[in-house]
This record gives structure tokens, sequence and C-alpha cells, in this order.
């Protein structure tokens, strides 16, 4: 028997075709080194058992005999030049080889050969092939807002496998904005009893998640080497936190997220800042992060974009802060503000913070990662020294029309964005220089969800360009084209296949 196809999306960096194929219709004894944790080999491979042909009867049994074993699992530091994520993945009719330098690379060539596995299913075996491959970025990762629309945990963990069969490692969870607040915090429970819900097409909608959930959906994607981001956005994009305590703002006055319509939203009078000067503001953030680290454990996110600087111009506490700090505009005040939340975060809770930059000057705070959307930002800071996320909105944002047919649903602002250019999307900006090209960690794709109201409205955005978006960021620049792709993506599989039962170890 011979087979060719491979199709593995992202394409990896070398492929080499050998002679037969290794037949699925077998029994399995699998060795993994001892440099693998038992508990996530075994989460691994009944991800791997599920994608066998419904009529193979395969069974899978981890082993510690090397010797016997049909699948061997190994990992050398050394391997691929000592590439982070990288792998060597060899398949012979006799025997399937992994060789990684590092637990995550192993996960990624079981991504591969579930995708082999998958191609040919109908011939229950897979082509004999040797596959080298590792990551061109670091940072690959997917943003969804689920404060403007919610999404329930089952999806959110179905997407999450999505993101791990296209070698996705960040998800950037967006939990609170103008809309709603989705993260059940302990010390304020009214952002969920309140803030959580609001009047939308004249019925009562929302929802939050608990601690609980959280705590699970981190460990789901643990489990599947992606590392989940929270957001709380600071010090706008809050109206929701300030509907639930309304102390927080600049007036004190209530204000309400009751809509039906997006229009409140896009512009600057329907949103309202914490107020920077009240010392209660900074004791309610600290303690929301401090309750959000406790789950979260690398990064946060804290938001700083599109700030109404002009309610501060009205507010006669802001401007006495800014008299006392020497401060002239309210973009220095802004960044008084991010400052204060990123060493609290940095120094007492030991989590590196992520911003969102509108405008980069020398007052970003060190070890902070700048998360650009206009590409010219992400040059500046990368030619500063920081550490950026290059989420260019002309070219990642998924909420924005795929098809020129589209545009009628969505605001004029909004650009089209069509699939092909997603897959050319390079997170290093044109012109970048090389020495400093290292700074651009590479980039997240987000989708905001203002006009995706529901899980199958959100998927028609998301897919297929974030198959797209992972393989600009995976695979190596030379040597792919659109055309090709494009031949990939027609038998590309991106639903979660059936359940089986679990690996006996």
């Amino acid at each position: 028997m011979q087979l060719t196809a491979l199709n593995i999306i992202p394409k990896p960096a070398e492929t080499k075709m050998l002679t037969g194929a290794f037949v699925l219709s077998r029994d399995f004894l699998v060795y993994g080194s001892t440099a693998l944790p038992a508990n996530e080999l075994t989460v691994w491979l009944d991800l791997l058992h599920q994608c066998l042909p419904q009529d193979c009867n395969a069974q899978y049994q981890i082993t510690p005999n090397g010797h016997a074993a049909n699948l061997l699992i190994s990992i050398n530091p050394d391997c691929c030049d000592a590439k982070p994520e990288a792998y060597v993945l060899r398949v012979t009719t006799e025997q399937i080889q992994i060789t990684a330098t590092d637990t995550a690379g192993v996960f990624y060539a079981l991504q591969s050969l579930t995708a082999l596995i998958r191609t040919h299913r109908k011939q229950a075996a897979i082509p004999c092939c040797e596959i080298t491959d590792y990551p061109r970025y670091a940072w690959r990762g997917f943003m969804l807002d689920s404060a403007r629309h919610f999404q329930e945990v089952a999806w959110i963990k179905q997407h999450i496998d999505r993101m791990a069969a296209l070698k996705l490692n960040r998800l950037h969870w967006h939990l609170c904005d103008d809309q709603a607040w989705r993260a059940q915090v302990d010390a304020y429970p009214k952002l969920t009893d309140i803030a959580a819900w609001r009047t939308e097409n004249g019925k009562r909608y929302g929802g939050y998640y608990t601690k609980n959930q959280m705590r699970d959906i981190v460990q789901y994607a643990r489990d599947r080497h992606i590392t989940v981001i929270p957001e709380i956005e600071i010090p706008g994009h809050c109206n929701s936190a300030l509907v639930a305590y309304p102390e927080l703002s600049c007036s004190g006055e209530a204000i309400d997220i009751d809509h039906d319509g997006w229009d409140a939203y896009t512009q600057s009078a329907g949103r309202f800042p914490y107020c920077a000067g009240k010392p209660q503001v900074y004791a309610f953030l600290k303690t929301v992060l401090s309750e959000m680290a406790e789950i979260f454990t690398q990064q946060l996110h804290i938001g700083g974009d599109e700030t109404p600087g002009e309610k501060w111009d009205q507010c006669p506490v802001c401007s006495a802060i800014k008299t006392k700090l020497g401060l002239t505009t309210n973009i220095a005040l802004r960044t008084h503000v991010l400052g204060q939340i990123h060493d609290h975060v940095q120094q007492t809770l030991d989590r590196q913070t992520i911003a969102w930059t509108d405008g980069v000057d020398d007052q970003i705070p060190n070890g902070q990662i700048v998360h650009a959307w206009f590409a010219h930002e992400a040059a500046t800071a990368a030619r500063k020294g920081y550490a950026v996320i290059n989420s260019n909105h002309e070219w990642v944002y998924l909420d924005y029309p795929a098809l020129e047919a589209d545009r009628p649903t969505k605001p004029d602002w909004m650009l089209v964005l069509p699939l092909e250019k997603v897959y050319h999307f390079d997170p290093t900006p044109e012109g970048l220089e090389k020495e400093y090209q290292t700074n651009i960690l590479g980039s997240e794709s987000p989708i905001w969800t203002e006009y995706a109201e529901n899980e199958k409205a959100l998927e028609k955005q998301i897919f297929p360009r974030l198959i797209a978006f992972a393989e600009a960021l995976w695979s190596p620049k030379l040597g792919r084209s659109f055309d090709e792709f494009a031949q990939r993506l027609e038998q590309y599989e991106h639903s979660k296949p059936r359940k089986r039962q679990a690996l006996s170890v």
C-alpha cells in the first residue's frame, strides 16, 4: 500500500515521503520516556484514539518496555537544533517514532499524527514519512470576546480542541467590557449579580463564569498546551463594572447597559472610565486581579485602549491627581493608572502584564508586553525594545467581514478581510530592522462579538480564517502558497471527532 497525501495544517517545516504505510487496525503499545508526565500522555493519546476509523478496533496501552512499543515517544532537548516546541515524526511500516525537544513538541507531533489519521481514515492506514517541524513564532493566539456576547463552557472547550489541532497556544479571554462582566469575583458579588446581565432585544440576556468553571477551562487548555490569559479592561471599557459599583466612576452616578443596539457604545459619549483619582478604584482593581491571579498563572491582560478621556477632563478628582503628579495629558494619566496596576500585578502577584497600546510612549513599564493593533505601533514598540504581540487589525480581526457581500451586515468602518489576506499575514512589520525582529513574539487573532450574537454566528466568522492564521504563525514563510493551502483546506476537518473509550494504562 502506498499513500502520498499528508494534508497537515499548519504545513510542517520539512516533510519526506517514505515507502509503504503503517496499518491502523492493530493494537498499539505506547512507550513514553520518563520525561513525559504520565497523566498528560494519557490525555493526549486519548485525543488521538478518538480519531481512529469507526471500524478500527485498535486499542492503546502504555507500556514500560520501549523495545516492544510500536508508538515510541521520547524527548531529546537537542532535537531539531534545540528549537522549542519542535519534533520529528517518523512513520515506518512497523513503528511510529516521535522525538521532541520538549513536551509541547510531543503534543504537536501527536496533532500531526492525528491529522494523518483523519486524512486516511477510509484506508485505515497512514503513509510512511518523516516530518521535521517547529513553529515560526512562539506566541500563536486567539482572542475570544465573551463580554459582548456570552459563550457556554462546552463551546469554549470545543474551540480549545480546535485551537490545539491548529497548534495555537494562547487563548486571550476578554472577560469584561462596557456591555457585560463575565468573571466571578468573590469580593464584589454585584459584578455577576448585576453587571453580567442586560436587556437585549427586549429580553434579559447574559451569564458569567464561576471560578470553578474558569479553573476547569484553564486546566482543559493546559492539557492541550494552551495558556489562558484573562483580560480585565482598565481604565476604559468598563461600563458594566460601573453599573454594579457606580462609586468607581468620576460622577458616582448610576448608568445602565440595557440596549437594543450598539450605537451608544461606538461613541465616546456612551462610555465611562474608572475615576483615576479615587483610591477605592485602585483597591477594586487590585482585588479583582488578585482573585484572577489565583486562577490564571502566567500573564494578566489589563486592557488600556480607547479610554474616554473627556470624562476625566470634567472630573475635579482626576484634575487634582493630574496636578499633584504634574501630568499634562490624559495619555499621561492613563499611563499612571496602568502603571499602578502593572506594579501590583508584577511585584505582588508575580504575573506579567499585557496591555493594548494606543500610541507608544517611553512610559511603558519594564516587563510589560505591548499588544499592538496597528502595524506602525508594533514596529515602534519593537524598536524601543519591548516584547510585542502584533494583532494588526487590518489583517487578523475576525469580526471584520470575510466577503464584500457580508459588508451590509457590518458597520461602515469595518474592512473586508478575505481568507487569502489572513493567510499572507506576517507578524513582523514590513521594514522592521533585523536586530529588532526578535522582539515580535507573534500574534493573536481577535474576534470581537458585538455582531456575533450566538455560537453559530461566531463560528462562521472564525472559520476558516483562523486556520489560515494558524499556518501563517507556525509554518516557514518560504515554501508556502495560498493555492496549495486551499487544496489542503478542502479536506481539512476541524470538527471534534466522536468520543471513544478511554485508554488503558
